[in-house]
């Protein structure tokens, strides 16, 4: 579905949860699909990557895994409609230098 078109309504439902409660413990739906990012990019190892070869590293990671899991495979697909979202690209590309890249 995407950042886009994903309403925070609809991943409540999804989730079986209240939309109140997401509201209260992530504040927006821009936090919450920024702690699922994080989630996800915690299974990618990152700590030796630049920001000009984080691409390439996560292509061959992948390219190189055929053993990579369900779970891994979804993370992957999420960070890459992440970083490729006109929406959501900004605040994911803030977070990600954030967490990875600021000295």
């Amino acid at each position: 579905m995407g950042y886009e078109r994903a309403s925070t309504r609809a991943v409540a439902e999804e989730a079986g949860a209240d939309v109140a409660l997401i509201y209260r413990y992530f504040g927006s739906k821009k936090d919450l699909y920024l702690a699922a990012l994080e989630a996800s990019i915690t299974t990618v190892d990152l700590e030796s990557w630049t920001k000009e070869t984080m691409p390439a590293g996560l292509a061959s990671q992948v390219a190189s895994s055929p053993d990579a899991t369900k779970e891994y495979s979804q993370n992957f697909r999420f960070i890459v409609h992440a970083l490729t979202s006109a929406d959501a690209r900004p605040f994911v590309n803030q977070k990600i230098e954030e967490l990875y890249f600021a000295p």
